[in-house]
């Protein structure tokens, strides 16, 4: 689009290979049709589906969408005792200014939706140290909060993050511990986020 600002366009294929063990089985209901008949047995499910996703992005922002289960499940091998994957569609945006050569702020955020799942809201803040070490923190409305640090060394990322649960949260019972390691595959690739 111009020197600094681009669009990309990413696609993926997913493969789950699902296995259920039926004598570890609990059904709600009695006599449940769909998974009753697994009980006392095993049962193997192959699943491939595909993401999708566009972005804007430039060196101070960028603006992105995807979606995570496109064909929702309907490429499938097996027992079927799962009939359809929900579709998950996530859209993300984020700004980073240099205060200067030592500190710069970034700011993101992410909203998720998905059909069996009420919708999320995300908001996260970092700042980032000589390029090389971050520290932040985020919320997840009505879900949980996070502390995050990380560090950039050469083309590999180290990331942690903590994150415990809000009062509210049914989706997050317990705090969790979160680590990233990401590698840069081509050079160019500095801006990326």
């Amino acid at each position: 689009m111009s020197e600094q600002a681009g669009v990309r366009l990413g696609a993926g294929v997913n493969f789950n290979q699902i296995r259920l063990d039926g004598n570890n089985l609990t059904t709600e209901q009695a006599n449940d049709p769909t998974v009753g008949q697994y009980i006392g047995g095993f049962a193997n499910l192959s699943i491939v589906d595909f993401n999708l996703g566009l972005s804007l992005t430039h060196p101070n922002y960028y603006f992105s969408y995807g979606m995570h289960n496109v064909n929702q499940g309907s490429f499938s091998k097996g027992d079927m005792f799962i009939s359809k994957k929900p579709m998950v569609s996530i859209a993300q945006a984020g700004y980073r200014n240099a205060i200067s050569d030592q500190l710069s702020v970034i700011f993101n955020t992410m909203w998720r939706s998905q059909d069996n799942l009420p919708d999320n809201l995300e908001f996260n803040m970092k700042f980032m140290f000589y390029e090389k070490f971050w520290v932040g923190a985020g919320h997840r409305v009505d879900y949980a909060n996070s502390a995050q640090l990380g560090m950039l060394m050469g083309k590999m990322r180290f990331g942690y993050v903590y994150e415990w649960p809000t009062l509210k949260s049914y989706l997050l019972p317990n705090p969790t511990h979160e680590f990233m390691l990401g590698i840069r595959l081509f050079e160019g690739s500095e801006n990326i986020w």
